[in-house]
């Protein structure tokens, strides 16, 4: 992590300027209809299930913590 207290005040006004550009989290096109939107969800998100012969499991009484 840089030390931010060694940059001068305009290195500075650019970093804020940097962060405050970046966007995260769910970011929705303004272009589609909401309910367009409710329709791809539905339609091409995966939904992921459980497959209990895939859970790994821990045997509690060899536990070892190093």
């Amino acid at each position: 992590m840089k030390k931010y207290e060694n940059y001068t005040k305009e290195q500075l006004i650019q970093k804020i300027k940097q962060l405050e550009s970046k966007k995260y989290g769910l970011v929705w096109d303004d272009e589609k209809e909401p309910e367009k939107v409710v329709l791809e969800c539905q339609n091409n998100i995966p939904i992921l299930k459980k497959i209990d012969e895939k859970t790994i499991k821990t045997d509690i009484k060899n536990l070892q913590i190093f």
